[in-house]
């Protein structure tokens, strides 16, 4: 909260690791994220948010090309919670 009220703005944009989302999702209205078609080692995750609490409302489909995989860039709006 004190982050929040520190950037005193109308919209704030929280980018950051598996620590940081957690701490931001309960207050956040929209999530962008970019999904990669990729399993890359590691041990660090974050998981996919509820379906029940939030609906996909934009898509941007990339395929894969110059040895890079295919992504998308995904919009999701809060339904609830």
């Amino acid at each position: 909260e004190e982050a929040l009220k520190l950037a005193n703005a109308p919209h704030v944009m929280v980018i950051g690791g598996a620590e940081i989302h957690n701490l931001f999702l309960p207050l956040a209205d929209r999530i962008e994220l970019t999904e990669v078609a990729l399993s890359p080692e590691g041990d660090a995750t974050i998981p996919l948010p509820a379906a029940a609490d939030w609906q996909e409302i934009a898509r941007e489909e990339h395929p894969a090309a110059d040895g890079k995989p295919a992504f998308a860039f995904v919009t999701l709006a809060r339904t609830r919670g």
